[in-house]
């Protein structure tokens, strides 16, 4: 408020919106993929990178764009292993503004077989995106049938029709018996349209953030594994490795093929630091296979952290002489994180040297039921790696992912922390992020408010809490005038935690007051159904 020198005081409101950034994250070709539109011109964007029949011992590149369309600098963070069967030049960066920047993804299958991993990416205050990357091997031994976005696009609507489990005999013949369901399974994976109820974010950009925070080992998915990390602690190069026992369930209806592909050495050498006994193995419907992961470092001082791919395919499906199309399944990538270091009892680990850009995380309201997501940056300003590992929310209401990864030197990683509010209260709680196994701790605190829709009377008056009254307004203090409200008392209407209003929206904890006694253009306007 300010006064001008004739003693007239009026008051400025101010208003301000703050929007996510504006980045695309796409290939120069090809047409983008329906209900999944990226901002910008659609039919020049891709989020589905396809690199055809590979043989094996060959290679296939592709470029990836991360488009900045800001003023500022953005950082960004694909939640991948670097040397796995898509090889990144780079897994994490800054996006300068106005800029785009390329990421080069190789093709390096190891076995014949189809390849397929949605890979997400992390986004500084923005929603996060992802990519499919799709590919075939094939060899002498092998040749399996050429997989394409298709395939994978009627494997995601079985999976929401619930028909994710069904063998490709099963939908041979539903697809046969049932000309409706044909149709149904022929149609892209739907989306509920708009904004969700918080009004935070798209319904879309949820999805896509849910599936992000899918763990591998939840009991519900079509194949498990049930040890999402295995921790081998501190291994020597001189030792003939630690042994972990890992427990991977088929609960889908026919036998799988469960193979898994090591990632090469962390520390740039020809033998790798991690291995798996069988390296492939069937698991019949409804059985459970255990699998041995071995340490064997070579390299003394230094962390280990990588990511594990099983692909899980029918073997049924082993040979393209036994596919049909119309029933083909891709296979499911689950990924195991495996982590471990060989500094001895006596030696000194690195001593980190993290930048925390947000020590407290406030999230949006909430409404109960739904979710809210935030993103938050590390740096490492040392010269030496740092590796991190998040403790657990033991409420469950906060949750994080990644739960632990590595950090280069002078690079960043971010983290995206999820609030999913189960009552309307506040909610506080306090996650540790311990680096270089307990050289240095960050506490993040996340704030977030679960919120429910609701409006209530302020003032004197005959409305019952939860009453839905009709009225046409009079004069005077209680009363109508409202139609829909609920809560106690005739007055002023409160309006609060983002529920719509008389065709506007009322902002946070704010209160929309309406006067019962105001005049009859007022009383017009108000008097209309908002419940």
């Amino acid at each position: 408020m300010f006064q001008t020198p004739g003693g007239n005081a009026p008051v400025v409101y101010c208003k301000a919106a703050d929007v996510a950034p504006n980045i695309r994250i796409y290939k120069k070709s090809g047409v983008n993929r329906p209900g999944l539109g990226r901002s910008g011109d659609p039919s020049k964007e891709v989020n589905s990178i396809q690199f055809g029949d590979v043989e094996v011992g060959k290679t296939n590149t592709k470029v990836v764009i991360v488009q900045n369309n800001t003023p500022l600098p953005v950082a960004y963070h694909f939640q991948a292993e670097d040397k796995g069967t898509f090889t990144f030049s780079q897994v994490s960066g800054v996006a300068s503004a106005r800029l785009e920047t390329a990421v080069k993804v190789t093709f390096v299958p190891e076995y014949p077989g189809n390849f397929v991993r949605r890979i997400y990416c992390l986004l500084e205050n923005a929603p996060t995106q992802f990519v499919d990357f799709i590919g075939t091997a094939y060899s002498e031994n092998g040749r399996p049938q050429p997989m394409y976005q298709r395939h994978v696009d009627r494997m995601l609507r079985r999976a929401q029709l619930g028909y994710s489990r069904s063998s490709p005999k099963e939908i041979e013949d539903l697809l046969e018996s049932s000309p409706v369901m044909a149709a149904e399974l022929a149609k892209p994976r739907e989306f509920a349209p708009g904004a969700t109820r918080s009004g935070e974010s798209t319904n879309v950009a949820v999805v896509v953030a849910q599936d992000h925070f899918r763990r591998v080992c939840n009991p519900t998915n079509d194949v498990v594994i049930h040890e999402e990390e295995v921790h081998f602690g501190a291994g020597s190069r001189l030792s003939s490795g630690i042994k972990k026992t890992v427990h991977v369930t088929n609960k889908t209806h026919e036998k799988v093929v469960c193979t898994w592909m090591v990632p090469r050495s962390d520390d740039d050498d020809d033998e790798k630091d991690f291995t798996v006994y069988p390296e492939a193995a069937d698991v019949a419907a409804g059985a459970t296979v255990e699998f041995t992961v071995s340490f064997r470092p070579s390299q003394d001082n230094f962390y280990y952290h990588q990511e594990l791919e099983a692909y899980f395919y029918f073997k049924a499906q082993r040979n393209f002489r036994l596919v049909n199309d119309a029933s083909f399944t891709p296979p499911w990538c689950k990924t195991l994180r495996v982590l471990g270091h060989t500094f001895g009892a006596q030696a000194d680990q690195f001593i980190a040297d993290i930048q925390c850009h947000a020590a407290r995380v406030e999230f949006p309201d909430c409404v109960v039921g739904d979710v809210v997501f935030a993103t938050k940056k590390f740096t490492n300003r040392g010269s030496t790696p740092a590796s991190f590992l998040f403790r657990p929310d033991p409420s469950n209401i906060f949750d994080v992912r990644p739960t632990g990864g590595m950090i280069p030197a002078g690079d960043t990683a971010l983290v995206s922390f999820r609030f999913r509010p189960k009552q309307t209260r506040q909610y506080h709680a306090s996650i540790d992020a311990v680096f270089n196994n307990g050289t240095a701790t960050f506490t993040t605190q996340l704030v977030g408010l679960g919120s429910a829709p609701a409006l209530s009377f302020v003032g004197e008056g005959g409305v019952a809490d939860g009453a839905v009254t009709r009225g046409t307004g009079g004069s005077g203090g209680g009363g109508g005038g409202f139609v829909g409200c609920v809560g106690g008392g005739g007055g002023d209407c409160c309006h609060r935690h983002h529920t719509p209003f008389v065709g506007g929206l009322a902002e946070g904890r704010a209160h929309a007051a309406v006067d019962a006694s105001s005049s009859q253009r007022h009383q017009n306007r108000y008097s209309r159904r908002c419940c």
